[in-house]
């Protein structure tokens, strides 16, 4: 059952980040609902038996997003295993602190880790190549704030919904 519900969960999120999201738009930069919930996954889960369950919406929106399938996938892994990585340090400090600066952490690394990723695989003509746009910058600034914040408010969301669900990564 509990397999059944993340996969339904999933394809939701997932329908929304393709349809809906898409119309919030700033600069031609929509909210990642994946990638803030990757990132609150990575900062919030009991243990690591569970880490596989984040494929399943990545997975979804690899397959149906219509991009070279496996880049956002890899991209999203090695983010969530990062930010897991860094929560570990960070959330000893400053719960809020630590908390806003994983979310931004997470998105800027998901930018440029999925940007290698495409020249990378432009290189061997497996993808077109990234346009090289002059507003590259603020644009991943702009993308990098919308998903951190996006990715706040799903940790804010589950904390409060699901106390007794999730324990910080730590």
């Amino acid at each position: 059952m509990k397999i059944f519900l993340v996969i339904i969960i999933s394809f939701l999120a997932v329908a929304a980040q393709l349809t809906l999201l898409p119309r919030l738009a700033i600069l031609g930069v929509a909210p990642n609902l994946v990638l803030a919930a990757t990132i609150a996954w990575a900062i919030f889960r009991k243990d690591q038996k569970s880490d596989w369950w984040v494929l399943v919406p990545v997975l979804w929106l690899d397959i149906l997003a219509g991009r070279p399938f496996g880049l956002l996938t890899l991209s999203v892994w090695l983010v969530f295993n990062l930010i897991s990585w860094l929560a570990g340090f960070l959330l000893r400090k400053s719960e809020i602190i630590s908390l806003v600066a994983l979310s931004f952490l997470g998105c800027l690394s998901f930018f440029v880790i999925f940007y290698g990723l495409t020249q990378l695989a432009s290189s061997f003509g497996l993808a077109a190549a990234p346009a090289i746009r002059s507003d590259l910058w603020p644009v991943t600034l702009i993308g990098t704030t919308y998903d951190a914040l996006a990715g706040l408010a799903t940790l804010w969301l589950i904390k409060k919904s699901y106390p007794w669900l999730l324990k910080i990564n730590g």
